[in-house]
């Protein structure tokens, strides 16, 4: 069961044809069918440990899956192409597993230097994941689209101050207190508050 983020609907569809929509929507068809085929064994197997062990979005919305990349993975039917097909259909029932239980395979477009470590990422998996989940040097950004090298978000000040609280003020003095192993942000301060980054 799939969650529609623009209309609220609820849609039922198979594993393999939810996976070609996952493999549209996050990478594209504009890679190499073994890239297109890698991107459809972790979306595959990440659909899978985030339903058998996360309830997937049943908390949320009753369904095991949803269309927001923010709550489960991006999904777009109408972006399948011919390779993505045939690149789901290549590695059909093919997951990546650790000590017999699907693993997290979380991805992402580009790193710079360094990957982040799960605890940096993902800090509510760090203890699910430690075994296999590791930080590693990366040359990431050198094949990366322009548009991910450099970038810039811009959020309200009063989005800040609701995610930090009263607690820290007038954000004047906002910074990062505290980094992890491959210098991403663990900590935001400001004032005398101080939230984990993932939350900000």
């Amino acid at each position: 069961s799939l969650y529609r983020s623009a209309t609220g609907a609820k849609d039922y569809l198979k594993l393999e044809e939810y996976i070609k929509g996952v493999v549209a929507a996050e990478i594209g068809p504009k890679y190499p069918m073994e890239a297109l085929k890698a991107q459809a064994i972790v979306a595959r197997t990440m659909t899978l440990a985030l339903i058998n062990y996360e309830n997937g979005t049943r908390g949320k919305h009753n369904t095991d899956a949803s269309d927001d990349h923010t709550e489960f993975q991006a999904y777009n039917e109408k972006a399948i192409t011919d390779n993505i097909r045939k690149a789901v259909d290549a590695t059909r029932g093919q997951v990546l597993t650790y000590n017999g239980k699907f693993v997290y395979a979380e991805f992402h477009s580009a790193s710079p230097r360094k990957t982040a470590s799960v605890a940096e990422g993902f800090p509510k998996l760090a203890n699910k994941t430690s075994g296999y989940l590791k930080s590693v040097p990366t040359d990431g950004l050198k094949y990366a689209p322009a548009k991910y090298r450099n970038w810039t978000v811009k959020i309200p000040k009063s989005e800040v101050k609701a995610v930090m609280g009263p607690k820290a003020g007038s954000l004047n003095d906002i910074r990062v207190s505290k980094r992890g192993p491959s210098g991403r942000a663990l900590t935001i301060s400001a004032g005398s508050a101080s939230i984990p980054a993932v939350d900000l």
